[in-house]
């Protein structure tokens, strides 16, 4: 056999090791990832979290004291860049410390959050001043600086490059969201709606027990959102509907922070993160 037949098939040789030894790690890696999951969802109650989105004062007097009432937890996105001590739009910072002393968590929403000028159409420099301005907020009142709301959903331009820079997870917001899935992104964690910016009203409840049905029958995170006062008058018995409902199914109600650690083991691994780039290029 000449030298260059011989070189021709070791390189078929490699070449087949190689791809038998990838389809079998992916066989172990899918196994044991289905098998966490199915283990998980045998052993564990769904998970509830609430996000209101921009720190008005309306959720300090409407949402605050609902989650008083019903003894659960919720999170306050904070924009960093509003006057929070002399707009009667915003709750100040005093109030902002009482409910997060009485388990209200106060979270990273950037620092300008404006339409003119959303996260993904912001340069790199700009993207990377505005992190830093409102991660300096929250550490000088002692917010949560690390856990970040996109302005908007928004996770365009520089987003996906920054934010795992400067944030230990974030939440989004995409269409046709639903329960956190399994696996998810940490930097692209999905929320549901409870208002609807093209009506101005509330989304339906059926749509909101929906989700919430399909949460329950995976033992899945589900994470609401609201922005009170923002699209449409505040309704408590709508609000409360949805608090009872999830109450009713068995869902654990949880802060930001504790549902991420529970569910962070479904977090994507460089192996899937593999995949699906693969896929995005080939299709």
């Amino acid at each position: 056999m000449s030298k260059r037949r011989q070189y021709i098939k070791r390189i078929f040789i490699g070449v087949l090791l190689i791809i038998i030894f990838v389809v079998a790690f992916n066989f172990i890696h899918k196994y044991r990832f289905t098998k966490k999951i199915k283990d998980y969802e045998k052993n564990n109650p769904p998970m509830i979290s609430w996000i209101d989105d921009d720190g008005y004062y309306s959720f300090y007097t409407k949402m605050y004291p609902l989650a008083l009432k019903y003894e659960i937890p919720m999170a306050s996105a904070i924009i960093a860049g509003r006057d929070h001590e002399n707009n009667p739009r915003y709750y100040n910072i005093q109030q902002a410390k009482e409910m997060q002393a009485n388990g209200i968590e106060i979270l990273n929403h950037g620092y300008l959050h404006s339409l003119d000028l959303k996260p993904g159409q912001m340069s790199s420099v700009e993207l990377e001043e505005d992190y830093r301005k409102s991660i300096e907020f929250a550490e000088e009142h002692g917010f949560l600086s690390n856990i970040h709301v996109y302005p908007f959903g928004d996770i365009g331009g520089e987003v996906a490059n920054k934010s795992p820079i400067n944030f230990d997870y974030a939440f989004a917001y995409k269409s046709n969201s639903g329960p956190v899935t399994k696996p998810f992104d940490r930097y692209a964690i999905n929320r549901i709606y409870t208002d609807d910016y093209s009506s101005l009203e509330n989304i339906p409840l059926d749509e909101i027990y929906s989700q919430l049905d399909r949460a329950a029958n995976n033992s899945s995170w589900i994470i609401v959102t609201s922005h009170i006062d923002q699209t449409g008058k505040f309704s408590e018995e709508y609000y409360s509907s949805i608090i009872k409902y999830a109450k009713d199914k068995g869902f654990d109600f949880v802060s930001i922070e504790e549902g991420y650690e529970r569910y962070k083991q479904f977090e994507m691994d460089w192996f899937i993160k593999f995949k699906r780039n693969i896929k995005a290029k080939i299709f």
